[in-house]
């Protein structure tokens, strides 16, 4: 059963990370078309609705959107760099019904942040920023060999920003490849995650990440199942990494997707 909806709102974004792997443009979604995917999503009682991009915080109808979730009864998270993050911005949200705003921070130090995020101080500023306001917050952290080290760190930032929880993503992309931690790091990663008691929490959709940890294949069984994710042109894709698939409408995708418990992963 779907219990979540991820809807690509604008391939805007005034950045360039190395690490993205997003298609950037200049199209955004059409707030019927938007209007449409929740409304679907409210007759196939899915519980949540994300906003990604692109950079979501550019997107003119996100308040509005975030509202009409809100008033139907869903909930709503945003994942942001944390540009655009003013008080102001934030209150409109606030006042809008936003349950949830995920910041991506890969690092303690700027220098490091920067080798797959030119972000850092968006991302600090937008956690700083995001105490002051009844928003549950979240940290996306990719790991990698370069801010392995520095995980401890950003940990107890969270935490002193009240922080709800860090979730742990790993690399991808080809350029990435070599910045997979080796077994022994992510064996010690393993140990700090059960010592944090749930505080950070590696992504579903990540679980390959874990296959040397636990000598087995650990594939994502979210996509189609639980989660379903919407391009800008309000295409149904099994997830934001997946090839897209010629289905007409979600209901197609549900129904006529074989789908054997992988998320596949295009290196």
């Amino acid at each position: 059963m779907l219990e979540t909806i991820v809807i690509q709102v604008t391939t805007r974004c005034p950045f360039d990370c190395p690490q993205c792997y997003m298609e950037k443009g200049s199209r955004e979604m059409d707030f019927d078309v938007a209007k449409s995917i929740v409304n679907w999503a409210l007759k196939n009682n899915v519980q949540m609705v994300q906003f990604t991009g692109g950079e979501p915080m550019v997107y003119p109808h996100l308040e509005e959107l975030v509202k009409y979730c809100h008033l139907n009864g869903l909930l709503t998270a945003i994942a942001t760099s944390g540009y655009n993050c003013s008080s102001s911005k934030l209150q409109q949200l606030e006042n809008s019904g936003v349950d949830a705003i995920c910041v991506s921070l890969n690092g303690f130090k700027e220098n490091t942040d920067f080798l797959t995020r030119h972000t850092f101080q968006y991302a600090v500023n937008a956690l700083t920023k995001l105490k002051e306001h009844n928003i549950t917050s979240f940290i996306n952290f990719v790991i990698t060999k370069d801010n392995y080290s520095e995980l401890e760190a950003v940990s107890r930032f969270a935490k002193e920003h009240e922080v709800e929880k860090i979730i742990l993503l790993r690399p991808f992309g080809k350029c990435f490849k070599n910045a997979m931690l080796s077994r022994n790091e992510l064996l010690n990663l393993k140990c700090f995650c059960d010592n944090e008691e749930g505080f950070l929490q590696v992504e579903n959709c990540y679980l390959e990440y874990w296959s040397v940890v636990y000598d087995r294949e650990c594939f994502c069984n979210d996509a189609t199942k639980k989660t379903l994710f919407f391009t800008v042109d309000g295409y149904p894709k099994p997830c934001s990494k997946s090839r897209t698939y010629s289905y007409e409408s979600p209901d197609d995708i549900i129904r006529g997707f074989s789908f054997d418990g992988r998320c596949l992963f295009n290196e």
